[in-house]
C-alpha cells in the first residue's frame, strides 16, 4: 500500500526544494532594515509631534496676547465711560451727586452680571460615574 498523503501533488505550495535560494538577504540583514525603518518612522512622529506643539504653543501664546490686550482696552474704555457718565452728571447734580449715582449703578450692574454668572455656574455639573449603572446617564 502507498502513502497518498506523503505524495507531492497533495501538499499545498510549493515544494520545499522548488523554493531559489536567498539572494544576500539573511534574516538578521531583515530584522536590522525593519528596525531601521522602525527608528526612522519613530523619529519622523516625534519630529512631527514637536513641531505640532511648537506651532500650538505660538498659537496659545498669541491668543494670550490678543485676549490681554482687549481686556485692557475693555477696561480702559469702561472707566472712559464712567469718567464721562461722572462728567454730564455733575453739571446737573453736582459732582458729589453725580459720584454716587455712577458708582450706585456700576455697583448694581456688577452685582446683576454677578448673578447670571452664579446662575451659569450652577448649572455646571460633573456627572460622578456611579458603578451600580454601567451606561452613562445619556444613553438610558
Amino acid at each position: 500500500m502507498t502513502d497518498i498523503a506523503g505524495s507531492d501533488h497533495y501538499r499545498k505550495g510549493p515544494v520545499v526544494d522548488d523554493l531559489p535560494p536567498p539572494v544576500g538577504e539573511t534574516i538578521h540583514s531583515n530584522v536590522e532594515r525593519i528596525m531601521a525603518d522602525a527608528k526612522g518612522l519613530v523619529a519622523a512622529e516625534r519630529a512631527y509631534w514637536k513641531a505640532r506643539i511648537k506651532y500650538s504653543r505660538s498659537l496659545a501664546k498669541q491668543t494670550a496676547l490678543l485676549f490681554g490686550a482687549a481686556i485692557a482696552l475693555a477696561a480702559s474704555a469702561f472707566t472712559a465711560l464712567i469718567l464721562g457718565l461722572l462728567l454730564v452728571l455733575s453739571v446737573s447734580m453736582g459732582p458729589m451727586g453725580a459720584t454716587i449715582v455712577v458708582f450706585a449703578s456700576t455697583l448694581v450692574l456688577a452685582a446683576a452680571l454677578a448673578w447670571l454668572a452664579l446662575r451659569k455656574a450652577r448649572k455646571l455639573t460633573f456627572s460622578t460615574p456611579d458603578p451600580s449603572n454601567p451606561l452613562p446617564a445619556e444613553q438610558l
